[in-house]
């Protein structure tokens, strides 16, 4: 990946050693009689990323494939898929919103599953930071990470990796700077949701995120809730 390139090019997943299998699909190629594949721009611990156009209305979109090493034993494999449809739930069970990245389509192509998503194109707030950032945008920056959280959380959700890799600094279409948040590969919704029941509590349940963002009664105890993914926010803005 190239992330001068400016485009929605990030590792996705949970940082375990890319699966073996080759890639599910070749550039041209058309999924679902619908995306023509244009170019691989991320790849990570479970799954490959292209970019895409919608054939119908030329539209470019973010296709992210499963990829999951059949050698694997199958609890394992059953895991990883289980995670790739949670992440495509938490997403469509969310309205669009101006600081979310948005899931257009989650299906199946050559036994791979897929989510069609909101391309984004920009570069992560990690490179952002790396190149100093001015009062005014760290102002803006932080009031957008809120609102993409507010929404979140108002649907029941918690993101659970809240760090600046999965923060996209895109444009808006008048040109303005515009923080969207990504990857929800590991988004829990733990409260009880419209039309659901809450999820039962889980004392093995897996610690998953990334250490510096975590708070400390989510590393002690397993605790998630909104304000886990707000101490994330805190330690971004303190950064």
């Amino acid at each position: 990946m190239n992330a001068s390139e400016e485009t929605q090019s990030k590792p996705e997943g949970d940082g375990a050693p890319l699966a073996g299998p080759p890639s599910p699909v070749s550039v041209g190629e058309v999924v679902d009689q619908r995306y023509v594949i244009q170019e691989m721009i991320g790849a990570g611990g479970m799954g490959l990323v292209y970019r895409a156009t919608e054939d119908e209305i030329e539209r470019e979109v973010a296709l992210k494939f499963i990829l999951v090493n059949d050698t694997l034993p199958q609890p394992e494999q059953d895991a990883y898929y289980e995670r790739f449809r949670n992440e495509a739930q938490a997403l469509g069970s969310l309205p669009p919103h101006a600081n979310r990245v948005v899931l257009y389509q989650y299906g199946q192509h050559s036994g791979a599953a897929y989510m069609a998503m909101e391309f984004v194109r920009g570069k992560s707030l990690a490179e952002a930071m790396d190149g100093g950032l001015t009062l005014e945008q760290i102002v803006t920056y932080g009031r957008h990470m809120a609102m993409a959280l507010v929404d979140v959380h108002a649907s029941g959700i918690v993101h659970r990796d809240i760090k600046p890799e999965n923060l996209i600094v895109a444009r808006s279409l008048l040109g303005d700077e515009l923080l969207k948040l990504i990857d929800f590969g590991i988004a829990r919704a733990p409260f009880k949701m419209v039309g659901q029941e809450a999820e039962a509590e889980d004392d093995e349940r897996e610690l998953l995120g990334t250490v510096l963002y975590m708070a400390p009664e989510l590393i002690l105890d397993g605790t998630e809730t909104p304000q886990t993914d707000i101490y994330a926010m805190g330690v971004i803005l303190y950064e």
